[in-house]
């Protein structure tokens, strides 16, 4: 697309420069090449927005929704000091990932490596009927709030297990 490329803002530099020098000179007008200035630079702010816009988007990410790595995932709310951030909570064979929702203005992703896991529980909140999974890493505490949060213990300590099981397997076959 045009708009998205590089030579956008050359073109319309050239344009700004061409109908500014016609206008000067041809018609000799200097509001008219005035306002031919004013509007390439609005056109040249705004190719440069486009393009910092594409180039500051967020890298290359796992395709979650879809992945057939995905043992488990749900809408989850990561607690960080005084607030929440809404997303979604992947758990995949060998990680635990946390991606903020699509409509949050803050682009947030928390990957734990289920071999950092060191404990799994359970944390009340202020409200009787919901219940925070926190996760405790060697040296962070992870806190997510999420439905079915036995349901989510049960499926983390389950892909801790096998986690373990396949990594003391594949010590055994390599003496």
């Amino acid at each position: 697309m045009i708009l998205r490329s590089k030579y956008f803002v050359f073109l319309s530099l050239a344009f700004m420069l061409a109908a500014s020098a016609y206008y000067l000179m041809v018609l000799n007008t200097e509001s008219m090449a005035l306002s031919v200035v004013a509007v390439g630079l609005f056109i040249l702010a705004f190719a440069a927005h486009l393009l910092t816009k594409r180039t500051n988007s967020k890298p290359e990410t796992l395709n979650l929704k879809n992945s057939a790595d995905v043992l488990y995932n749900g809408a989850a709310g990561l607690q960080q000091d005084d607030s929440q951030l809404n997303g979604t909570l992947y758990l995949l064979r060998d990680k635990l990932i946390f991606r903020a929702g699509s409509f949050s203005k803050v682009k947030h992703e928390t990957i734990i490596g289920l071999s950092d896991i060191r404990e799994v529980s359970f944390a009340k909140t202020h409200r009787v009927h919901e219940k925070i999974v926190v996760i405790m890493t060697e040296n962070t505490q992870h806190r997510f709030l999420v439905k079915a949060n036995q349901l989510w213990i049960d499926e983390i300590e389950n892909a801790l297990m096998h986690n373990s099981l396949v990594t003391k397997g594949c010590a055994g076959k390599a003496v």
